[in-house]
């Protein structure tokens, strides 16, 4: 492969104005999240929950192509990242096995501060709207459940509250990369397969906190473009996807409206 020493052509992507990029975003928050809401709306007799957590990713293959040609060296593209989520319960009737369908939003920015020109990135912005499933499995307490909150169940703490996570999603993920004047953007669709731990504490007979700690694997991500955004140019087809194994810590907020109406 050779390196090019001036902007390279971009015509072949997507060159994005600013007023695009808050008109998509004005698109986000205007329909995305009024569907959220309608999601509570509609499970407001039933347990929901709010997720939040961050996790550590190592997207390898990108990371190599980003520090083979800025300097100094930004080897750890999108490392960091945070999400959001919303959920509804649902479980099997005699086996504390549940399952929480969940949509939400995530978000990673990097920057190559001392890029020293135009023709490469100054920054990357990772945008991410998910959806899937995570099933909470309460191995130490598989057929013994009085279907009550946490709170109710304060003998055995950790014999009842903690479960394993087993967890599927799909991310639509858009990729921007910004030069001083120019955004080009990348979609894909990436899927991950997690596993972890959580535990249940219980606050109230409403509320109900479950911090939790995963490992994530994404088998494949794909950047289309990301060599020549930066000045990279190979004779044959380069290979611009990546997998990503990932550390995630959160927690769950979870609500039980229906306890307190049913009781």
């Amino acid at each position: 492969m050779k390196r090019l020493d001036k902007k390279p052509n971009l015509e072949k992507h997507y060159i994005i104005s600013y007023s695009n990029v808050l008109h998509r975003y004005d698109f986000m928050t205007k329909c995305i999240f009024p569907l959220i809401a309608l999601f509570f709306v509609v499970e407001a007799n039933a347990q929901f929950g709010i997720r939040l957590s961050t996790q550590q990713n190592d997207y390898s293959n990108w990371n190599t192509i980003v520090s083979s040609a800025v300097s100094p060296a930004n080897n750890n593209i999108f490392g960091s990242s945070y999400e959001i989520g919303v959920d509804y319960w649902f479980r099997l009737k005699n086996v504390r096995l549940e399952f929480y369908p969940e949509v939400g939003l995530g978000y990673s920015q990097s920057s190559n501060s001392n890029s020293g020109s135009e023709a490469f990135p100054s920054s990357y912005k990772l945008k991410k709207v998910f959806g899937g499933i995570n099933a909470h499995l309460y191995f130490l307490d598989l057929k013994n459940d009085c279907m009550c909150p946490t709170f109710s169940k304060q003998n055995d703490f950790i014999k009842k509250g903690l479960f394993l996570i087993l967890s599927s999603k799909a991310h639509f993920q858009n990729k921007e990369t910004l030069y001083p004047i120019d955004i080009i953007k990348n979609n894909d669709l990436a899927i991950e397969v997690a596993a972890g731990l959580g535990l249940d504490i219980g606050i109230s007979d409403l509320i109900t906190v479950s911090p939790f700690g995963m490992v994530s694997y994404f088998p494949s991500s794909e950047w289309d473009g990301i060599s020549i955004n930066h000045g990279i140019v190979h004779v044959l087809p380069p290979d611009e996807t990546t997998s990503n194994i990932a550390f995630k810590v959160g927690v769950r907020i979870g609500f039980r409206p229906d306890y307190l109406t049913n009781r």
